[in-house]
């Protein structure tokens, strides 16, 4: 399967896949790989916290809730709320009111396994694509996105985070300060 993205170079943007079960990774790696997306998987929780403390904090990460070292929506937290990485979870079973509470507090998306691996690169192309914030400033607009959240503003890591990963999207507005 070969996903043509012409207004988009998501060749740059890294995402994590946080999965214990091997195969499922296979299959997830080989579908974005075909669609040329850099892909890093790993089986656990701190597997992923040792990307990040290594300084890698990818554009995006999909997360199985339940890992085998640790609470998935714990680490699904601390990735969306202290890294702000936008988030794809994924589980066998969870109840319905575990997946709305995730989704109100973490994640942008949910999937149940089993999922076919396209529908998850297509879950994952909609979020990289999708136009983040608005803004009335056009002079500042690049895909969709011109200028940083307001709960961005007065937090400079949140800033810095948010724009390390934007970086080759965004087109900033002289007025918008990063300081």
């Amino acid at each position: 399967m070969s996903v043509s993205l012409p207004f988009y170079d998501l060749s740059q943007k890294l995402i994590l896949l946080v999965e214990p079960n091997e195969s499922i990774r296979r299959k997830v790696y080989a579908a974005f790989h075909q669609a040329n997306l850099r892909l890093l998987t790993v089986a656990t929780g701190v597997e992923a916290l040792d990307v990040i403390h290594g300084l890698v904090i990818p554009t995006l990460a999909m997360v199985e809730i339940n890992l085998p070292d640790m609470n998935g929506s714990e680490l699904a937290s601390t990735l969306a709320h202290r890294y702000h990485i936008p988030l794809i979870l994924t589980a066998y079973h969870a109840e319905p009111s575990t997946v709305a509470e995730l989704l109100d507090h973490s994640a942008e998306d949910f999937v149940y396994k089993p999922f076919d691996e396209r529908e998850l690169l297509a879950r994952a192309i909609r979020l990289l694509t999708r136009p983040l914030y608005r803004s009335a400033n056009a002079d500042s607009y690049a895909l969709g996105l011109k200028q940083l959240p307001n709960s961005h503003n007065n937090n400079r890591k949140a800033r810095k985070a948010f724009l390390r990963r934007n970086t080759s999207m965004i087109r900033l507005d002289p007025a918008i300060s990063i300081a």
